[in-house]
């Protein structure tokens, strides 16, 4: 069930060093965990993350006092390098632990639930032309005032029928419907779920790529017996109300799983859709539990895929968390958190284009000296390529951080033929590949020999009549991916 804002009752002491930026910069990169917040003072519920036009990645954190709330932003270079970590707003008197950062036609916007300035409790706005300094005044952008302690809130930007606009939305007090809200200023609109007696929490927004309509994802759950109405939903919003459509399965065993996040993990790839990722329980006897995670498109169909290395193996408590983020091309990163291993990890897979397959899990260790459990926040983007993941963790006693590194996609190396005679000249083919999908540009070496693939992911090498027999390595590299190797064989 979902659980009340948590606060925390912090010394003086404490407090000083909470207003402490992070230590100094440090060199990041696929592989390197690096603490990008001030200390938190209470185990947050979701960071908002932004990917710009620079490859920069923008994460908007909340840190909290027993008297006062601030809004903070740190900005990750694309290579993984923390740039800066500094305030957008003043303190506040309260405010929601989910704030949401957008790009807009004209800058950057950042929001939150907030009793700062002249919001007494609405969605909170704030501009910057750059996205890093010269915020404005915050200023109301809702009418409603419960924004402040909501249960699940997301912005988001569009433009349908040429009109750039931004688009808010939240579960209120009490969670009984969305408020949503197109543009700045105005009424505020309502949007129920299909059964009066529920709640609906972890409000999640995203934007078609194609059509740039925006969808909505909600949980929707009963306060102690379930109902076969609950479960994960994911509807159209704007510029149109459309049909809910109720994720395959999110309602079994007489419960939902809920995955203890204010954000469902939804997404919005390049090919145009909307995918929800979700978990599925375990069996009955452990019905709250994670058994496995899948992959659904929303709408009428009610095919889901199987992400890999998300069922539980010994018993339930596997899959943690589950993050969801658009991918280059199309495809889909999947992020979650696995305790089950010592130390505990993270771990992620990549599909390919069409959405049907996945590439190989890759796993990483949580940072030295997390002694905490992560069953706090986890966020992902990998629209650049590489995913950077942005997780809550805590260290010792109730010290809690915003922490990011970067995993990889694999590539992989056909050679044909694999095996050869030199009794005869000989052209070998080497087809690089993400998933099944060609890679273009990609960097092959075999022996001396050097090429880049075509648009089908290939590229070719002659090699004479007599050329000495053995075993050669043939690697392939390009930016973003993890290398990979190969073998030929001339005989």
């Amino acid at each position: 069930m979902r659980s009340a804002l948590r606060l925390a009752t912090l010394s003086a002491a404490f407090l000083a060093v909470m207003m402490l930026a992070p230590a100094s910069a440090l060199a990041g990169g696929p592989g390197v965990w690096t603490n990008i917040s001030r200390q938190l003072g209470s185990n947050a519920d979701y960071p908002g993350v932004l990917r710009d036009s620079k490859g920069n990645l923008h994460v908007l954190y909340t840190i909290t006092s027993s008297t006062h709330f601030q809004l903070f932003q740190a900005i990750v270079s694309p290579s993984g390098v923390l740039m800066s970590d500094t305030a957008v707003t003043g303190t506040a008197s309260s405010m929601s632990m989910d704030p949401q950062i957008i790009q807009t036609a004209t800058g950057y916007l950042a929001a939150v639930g907030g009793s700062l300035g002249a919001c007494k409790g609405q969605v909170c706005v704030t501009t910057s032309a750059n996205g890093a300094s010269g915020w404005t005044a915050p200023s109301p952008a809702t009418t409603d005032s419960t924004a402040v302690n909501d249960s699940g809130f997301d912005a988001v930007f569009t433009r349908v029928g040429g009109k750039p606009v931004p688009v808010f939305a939240y579960s209120g007090v009490p969670p009984t419907a969305i408020t949503y809200h197109v543009g700045v200023g105005g009424p505020d609109k309502l949007l129920s779920s299909n059964d009066s007696g529920a709640f609906m929490t972890d409000v999640t927004l995203v934007v078609d790529q194609v059509t740039g309509d925006v969808w909505a994802a909600w949980y929707q759950w009963h306060n102690g017996t379930g109902h076969p109405k609950d479960g994960n939903y994911v509807r159209e919003i704007y510029p149109a109300v459309g049909t809910a459509y109720k994720a395959p399965s999110s309602y079994e065993y007489g419960t939902t799983v809920d995955m203890n996040s204010r954000h469902l993990p939804l997404a919005a790839p390049s090919t145009g859709g909307v995918y929800l990722a979700y978990c599925l329980a375990y069996t009955s006897l452990f019905n709250f539990d994670c058994g496995k995670v899948v992959l659904w498109k929303a709408g009428p169909s009610s095919s889901i895929v199987t992400v890999p290395g998300t069922a539980a193996p010994n018993g339930p408590y596997s899959v943690n968390r589950v993050a969801l983020s658009a991918g280059p091309g199309g495809r889909l990163w999947v992020a979650w958190a696995w305790p089950n291993s010592t130390p505990g990890q993270y771990r992620a897979v990549r599909t390919n284009i069409a959405k049907t397959k996945f590439g190989a899990v890759h796993s990483i260790n949580w940072p030295k000296g997390i002694t905490g459990a992560v069953d706090y926040a986890l966020a992902c983007q990998g629209s650049l390529g590489p995913l950077d993941l942005v997780a809550e963790l805590q260290s010792t006693g109730t010290t809690y951080n915003f922490w990011q590194t970067q995993l990889l996609a694999g590539l992989s190396v056909g050679v044909s033929p694999g095996k050869w005679s030199n009794l005869h000249a000989q052209t070998v083919t080497f087809t690089i590949t993400d998933v099944g999908d060609p890679v273009a540009g990609a960097k092959v070496t075999v022996n001396g020999k050097s090429g880049t693939t075509s648009a089908k992911g290939i590229v070719r090498f002659s090699f004479p009549k007599g050329f000495k027999s053995g075993s050669y390595t043939v690697q392939a590299s390009k930016v973003w991916y993890l290398s990979a190797t190969a073998t030929m064989k001339v005989t």
